[in-house]
């Protein structure tokens, strides 16, 4: 496998600014642009150093593969929570419970439609995430028999 200035530059910029870089890592622009057009790799440190930063592993840095699980995007995710003050961390803990009922609920209708056959009933037994039961208006009407 070969391993890239300009791809080491690639994922960095898919997580931050080389601006940013410069300015909290101290690295050179002009450093950064030689990684990419001339393919010079970084030195050990200065790949640990930006690891660090971007709070990515050293090996998805050099190599795009995690064997960590966890995906840019999870970076991206945690790097945004971080930022947050402890309003904003309790509004998305709000928002990410929610969903989470959401999908339960969605999953305990799937099961109690394939044990019962009967999507109408198994759609007003669950509840919504406040703890109340969906009302009749809000579902799909059955059908006549």
């Amino acid at each position: 496998m070969e391993i890239t200035g300009e791809q080491i530059v690639q994922r960095i910029e898919t997580l931050a600014e080389r601006k940013a870089l410069v300015r909290d890592l101290g690295i050179p622009a002009q450093t950064i642009s030689n990684w990419k057009i001339r393919n010079n790799i970084p030195t050990a440190d200065i790949i640990l150093q930006i690891a660090r930063y971007l709070h990515v592993s050293v090996e998805w840095l050099l190599t795009g593969n995690n064997s960590t699980g966890v995906t840019p995007e999870d970076t991206a995710l945690l790097s945004k929570w971080r930022k947050l003050d402890d309003e904003g961390k309790r509004a998305v803990r709000i928002q990410i419970d929610g969903q989470l009922n959401r999908i339960r609920s969605q999953k305990n209708i799937e099961r109690e439609h394939e044990t019962t056959g009967d999507l109408y009933a198994a759609q007003k037994k669950q509840p919504y995430g406040d703890g109340t039961e969906t009302s009749d208006a809000e579902l799909p009407t059955r059908p006549h028999e």
